[in-house]
């Protein structure tokens, strides 16, 4: 490396896990202040932030700026895009932490119109920490860490972890090291405000309706075939549909007008039904509108024209209630598989659906 790494933002000294440095003299805020001043910012062409709450770096660094500013040529204007994790994903103190430093962010791009500031958040855990100067020679200067939990009696605890940190300057986009911060924080930034894009999958990415109705008239059948309900049960017209053959028409009214298991089920039936004639109704119809979605779900053309431009811009996600081994059989079947990151269906293992979205 060309540089070496600053000293550590904890003493490593593990015979005293309780021994805390001053706030006020930590080494890493005294090294992160250095690294600003002794920093070009007369070449500066963006800065790049990704920070926890930012309540220790992202306030260093917008109080620096705030004294600074000067050495930014006139007219300039110098996008400064800052990643937090989203307050919503952690506990109250660090979600107030977070939104104390957005606070001074807004301010900072009040008071100083040099600075284009944009701030995004991150949903996930993240040990990297960097803030990235990006140069108009297309060079770099990074301040770059990493939370290390190290050995010791207690290596899951939040005090017990210290940063190491390392100063890059001018260095290049696929340096070693800068080039992991920096793909990260892409990644996380991407290229618009809304980074993902979340699809339904039945007759919003292919036509399934055929397959759905072909699902509820076999499950009817079945149950009649084993005797699990009578024809007695049904509905007059749709005992009537199913002796005269135009079931379809009947069902396909029915599943537009209801929209949703329970209420189609009752258009269906005259009588309340026994829950083990429900299930053995539910899984039927599953089972047969799987088998029929597979052999004749159609890709949406307009929809999926759109895909490729789409998928070279954005995350693509799936959320739906069909299964997500079905889902991703259609897929591969189609060739589609690969434009998607995530697809969370019936049988993923997260089910809360309001913690997908």
């Amino acid at each position: 490396m060309k540089d070496m790494p600053v000293q550590p933002a904890r003493s490593r000294n593990r015979s005293l896990p309780n021994t805390k440095l001053r706030s006020d003299v930590a080494p890493h805020k005294k090294d992160f202040r250095a690294f600003l001043t002794e920093s070009d910012f007369g070449n500066v062409k963006s800065i790049l932030v990704t920070a926890n709450t930012g309540e220790v770096t992202v306030k260093i660094l917008c109080e620096w700026l705030s004294r600074h500013s000067a050495k930014i040529p006139p007219n300039i204007t110098v996008p400064l895009q800052i990643l937090l994790r989203s307050p919503h994903v952690s506990d109250k103190k660090r979600a107030d932490s977070t939104q104390r430093t957005v606070k001074q962010i807004q301010t900072l791009a009040v008071n100083d119109s040099r600075f284009d500031v944009q701030v995004r958040y991150y949903a996930s855990v993240c040990p990297l920490r960097a803030t990235i100067l990006e140069n108009s020679d297309g060079t770099y200067c990074g301040y770059l860490s990493f939370v290390d939990w190290g050995p010791g009696v207690n290596p899951n605890q939040r005090d017990a972890a210290y940063e190491h940190a390392f100063a890059r300057r001018k260095v290049v986009e696929n340096d070693a090291m800068l080039s992991v911060f920096l793909s990260w924080f892409r990644h996380f930034w991407g290229r618009h405000q809304v980074h993902t894009l979340i699809f339904d999958f039945d007759d919003t990415l292919f036509l399934t309706t055929a397959a759905q109705i072909y699902g509820w008239i076999r499950a009817i059948e079945r149950s009649l075939e084993t005797k699990q309900i009578t024809e007695q049960q049904l509905a007059a017209e749709v005992r009537i549909s199913l002796r005269e053959g135009n079931a379809n028409d009947l069902f396909t009214d029915i599943f537009f007008e209801e929209q949703e298991e329970g209420r189609i089920l009752r258009r269906l039936v005259a009588d309340e039904l026994s829950s083990e004639a429900r299930e053995f109704i539910r899984r039927e119809r599953v089972s047969a509108r799987e088998r029929e979605t597979l052999r004749t779900a159609m890709p949406i053309p307009n929809i999926i024209a759109d895909l490729q431009t789409l998928s070279n811009q954005y995350q693509l996600v799936i959320v739906s209630a069909t299964s997500d081994e079905l889902i991703r059989e259609v897929l591969d079947k189609h060739r589609l598989s690969g434009r998607f990151s995530y697809i969370f269906g019936r049988d993923s293992p997260l089910r809360n659906w309001h913690s997908i979205e």
